[in-house]
């Protein structure tokens, strides 16, 4: 059997439970309903559930919201949950939990072996010549004298 989809489980299930069968007869019906999954396919169930909630608070007659209104619900839901998630702090370092002795060793573990591995896969160091000495007199010729240069961020 075929899972029902968000628009189903939440929307139209739901509102058959509060408003009845739409008015609408037999042979419409489906279209009825295919309008509202159409116009919700794209919205999550968490989503769809929270603007079903809204509609049912908020709603004076026994009567099917449009399609427009829950389309409406649904968006106005989306902007609330943004600015929830919006709202909502990171952690602070404090406020992460601290590894336990079992997690530490085993990422020492992992760190170790990773190390070995590099170590033995990597290429031996090549012999490089160390590099002469420079001459002070030199540079200060071609480029003045070093105090002279201001300081990083005096530029």
């Amino acid at each position: 059997m075929k899972k029902p989809n968000a628009v189903d489980a939440v929307v139209v299930a739901r509102f058959v439970r509060q408003y009845g069968i739409p008015p609408c007869g037999a042979n419409d019906t489906q279209r009825f309903f295919d309008e509202y999954r159409r116009a919700l396919k794209f919205s999550n169930e968490e989503t769809l559930s929270r603007a079903v909630d809204r509609i049912i608070d908020t709603q004076e007659g026994r009567f099917w919201p449009t399609v427009g209104e829950v389309v409406s619900a649904a968006k106005a839901v989306v902007a609330e949950m943004v600015a929830e998630e919006r709202a909502r702090k990171p952690p602070t370092y404090e406020e992460y939990a601290r590894p336990d002795p079992e997690t530490r060793a085993r990422v020492d573990l992992m760190v170790k072996g990773t190390l070995a591995y590099l170590k033995a896969k990597s290429p031996p160091a090549a012999n490089l010549p160390t590099p002469k000495a420079t001459d002070r007199n030199a540079w200060e010729k071609r480029f003045g004298r070093f105090e002279d240069y201001p300081e990083e961020g005096q530029r």
